[in-house]
């Protein structure tokens, strides 16, 4: 599965694993618009981490998912996890760092 997700102390925790390529992230849309719309847009807030310790790949999809989501719970509760030095390079060129916490 390209996607789980827990609720934990208040947040959203969502780990990925494989590569974020097109189909990938085709798969996990449904699943994530209706996490936003449950615990973002539509219910209380709760801030979202993506888990990315298992992600070595993130195509231009992928980060049009994580603009959904901060723009769904606004700038600041959307973090991204574990990501490696390639994921991480990734976001900081697409400018997404500006956006999103990356650790």
């Amino acid at each position: 599965m390209a996607m789980e997700h827990i609720e934990i102390s208040g947040r959203i925790v969502c780990k990925f694993s494989g590569n974020m390529d097109t189909n990938a992230c085709m798969d996990i849309e449904k699943q994530l618009t209706a996490l936003l719309e449950k615990h973002g847009t539509e219910g209380k807030k709760l801030p979202f981490e993506f888990d990315l310790g298992d992600v070595n790949y993130v195509a231009s999809s992928f980060l049009r998912l994580c603009a959904k989501a901060t723009k769904s719970l606004g700038t600041g509760n959307v973090n991204v996890v574990k990501v490696t030095p390639v994921v991480k390079k990734v976001f900081k060129i697409a400018g997404f760092s500006e956006m999103l916490r990356i650790d």
